[in-house]
């Protein structure tokens, strides 16, 4: 889309208990323009309640809005929770 897109490589590790979450446009904009959700917002819901699971934090970024009223795009998330430390040969 971009003939030079401005892309930035970041690394972290992640330690047993922290989660991941990816998700797409739709989940901040679910209710936009009347209602955006920003990132810190997400942020702070994850934080706040600590989801025991991958599918925890689904449910958690989508008890953000409201998936069944005038959502306006599809809602894409992905997560991934780190659950126990490897073994280290």
């Amino acid at each position: 889309m971009f003939p030079q897109p401005a892309i930035n490589e970041v690394s972290i590790l992640l330690k047993p208990g922290d989660t991941l979450a990816l998700y797409t446009d739709g989940l901040p904009e679910a209710h936009a323009p009347a209602r955006l959700i920003a990132a810190r917002d997400i942020i702070a819901q994850l934080e706040s309640t600590r989801p025991p699971s991958a599918q925890s934090a689904v449910d958690c970024l989508l008890a953000l809005i409201d998936p069944d009223e005038n959502v306006r795009d599809d809602i894409a998330i992905l997560t991934a929770q780190v659950n126990a430390k490897a073994n280290q040969a």
